[in-house]
């Protein structure tokens, strides 16, 4: 199973019936997830020490694919976090400095602000919902597999999902 991108906020991650309604949401509005053979999938939520929900989903699909002597990591998630939980930052704004920078920031029609760096976003909705999609791929040398989408399309799927923590 691919696990998620960035730090996993402290709790237990279990496959639950909303992170699994979000995994297949995300393979309805990435139907790249279906077209490219290999895939290991996988979800979870982040449920706090009580069992109760933490306000965070993940799910996603990764490929493995040898290259030389190492292996590739080709990946695709999505991340999903409302009240105190955060996805990953991505990017803090055009006038950040570089390495925090972003590629572009945009203020899309339902209000929302897509923060946008090579092909990951995080999407910030008006009602603090926070969604984050990562396309990339982890390249050792001689590897011949990029990130299955650009920066456009992940905002697009971002903006398809509609699962909630």
């Amino acid at each position: 199973m691919s696990t998620p991108m960035g730090p996993v906020p402290s709790g237990q991650l279990v496959s639950t019936a909303r992170s699994q309604a979000l995994a297949a949401q995300f393979t309805q509005v990435a139907p790249e997830i279906t077209r490219t053979p290999g895939a290991v999938r996988g979800d979870a939520e982040l449920l706090k020490m009580d069992g109760t929900p933490a306000g965070w989903l993940w799910a996603g699909a990764s490929w493995r694919y040898p290259a030389g002597s190492a292996t590739n990591s080709v990946d695709l998630t999505v991340e999903v976090a409302t009240g105190n939980e955060r996805v990953p930052t991505v990017c803090d704004g055009m006038d950040a400095p570089p390495q925090h920078r972003c590629s572009e920031v945009r203020t899309l029609a339902d209000g929302s602000t897509a923060f946008i760096r090579d092909s990951m976003v995080r999407l910030v909705r008006p009602n603090g919902t926070q969604v984050f999609v990562f396309s990339g791929a982890q390249l050792p040398p001689g590897s011949i597999h990029e990130a299955l989408i650009g920066p456009d399309r992940v905002v697009e799927i971002a903006q398809q999902i509609t699962v909630t923590p």
